[in-house]
């Protein structure tokens, strides 16, 4: 823990009247989202449980089953353990923020990734003319793009490297956020993601696509689109779930509010914006997208985000208050 030692030799930890006021002008919290208040429910719960009960009533009405319950069980139960642990021992509220937003994170995410599935099984009328045809009205050719990017080695490697970053940011978001105790700023991220992720899910379904491609190209994941759509398979591996969404790019959405998340005073801002930068280029290339796939998660995304404002600063106005 950071100390800072007053002109009369006396530490923030034997004075804390001073610390809410230090907190506030150093811009962080004074102790993680979990323990601050014990006795509050954590609304972050609703839309999860609300999306896992969704998944499971259409999953049974489609005739559709996922199996591997028992491993991913397993893997949500280690942040979990982190966060009870260190939440009853009191060793780090740093940890069991860590802990929690993960296991949020990993629920929202499966749950998320199946309403996918569930939401192909439609079989609405695939969109790729219209995206191709909007594409060329805003003057961009994919083919070109891809070929361009090929012809420079050093440059696609780049594209390549920042495209996959994806998870690790994601990961380094949430542990970043509980180190320097900003609680606010995971909520920030994880509730504008879902938000964004629910609204991915139920446009993916009402306008299908398979995303350009060179002449040639197969994608595995075309094969668990057409399995999907065609309802030839019932069953599915939550081991080896995919990404199935063409429009709006979830690539692009979680680019935008990863940046949102890290916006100043952080000091992480300013490597995340270029990181992020370059994964916005590369996902036309790297992940089969149409412009108009990454604009439309764009638009989206903002409306997310300034929708979200007034929120805060309700949020940061009644912090103020109850410290």
């Amino acid at each position: 823990m950071l100390v800072r030692t007053s002109g009369a030799g006396v530490s923030d930890a034997l004075r804390p009247a001073e610390r809410p006021e230090r907190d506030r002008f150093i811009g962080v919290r004074s102790s993680s989202a979990v323990s601050e208040y014990p006795g509050r429910f954590d609304w972050t719960w609703v839309p999860i449980i609300g999306l896992g009960m969704l998944d499971a009533v259409l999953a049974r009405h489609l005739g559709m089953r996922f199996v591997g319950w028992e491993r991913f069980g397993l893997w949500t139960s280690v942040p979990a353990a982190v966060a009870v642990f260190y939440g009853i021992s009191r060793r780090s509220d740093r940890l069991v923020d860590v802990g929690y937003y993960t296991m949020l994170w990993l629920l929202f995410s499966l749950f998320g990734c199946i309403l996918t599935y569930l939401a192909a099984r439609a079989d609405l009328p695939l969109r790729d003319t219209q995206f191709t045809h909007y594409d060329a009205l805003l003057r961009f050719d994919w083919c070109k793009w891809v070929t361009f990017v090929g012809s420079h080695k050093k440059f696609e490697l780049l594209l390549a490297l920042a495209y996959s970053t994806i998870l690790p940011q994601t990961v380094g978001s949430i542990i970043y956020f509980s180190h320097i105790r900003r609680p606010d700023r995971n909520n920030d991220f994880l509730w504008t993601t879902m938000v964004a992720g629910l609204m991915t899910c139920v446009i993916s379904g009402l306008l299908p696509a398979r995303g350009p491609h060179l002449e040639g190209q197969h994608f595995e994941w075309w094969t668990i689109q057409n399995v999907l759509r065609g309802g030839s398979c019932a069953t599915f591996s939550l081991e080896r779930l995919q990404g199935i969404v063409v429009l709006p790019s979830f690539h692009t959405v979680t680019a935008i509010l990863l940046i949102y998340s890290h916006r100043p005073p952080l000091s992480s801002f300013p490597l995340t914006l270029i990181l992020n930068l370059l994964m916005l280029l590369s996902i036309p290339s790297e992940g089969q997208h149409y412009l108009v796939d990454m604009i439309s998660g764009a638009l989206g995304v903002i409306a997310n985000c300034c929708g979200s404002r007034p929120h805060d600063q309700a949020a940061s106005r009644g912090a103020a208050s109850v410290d």
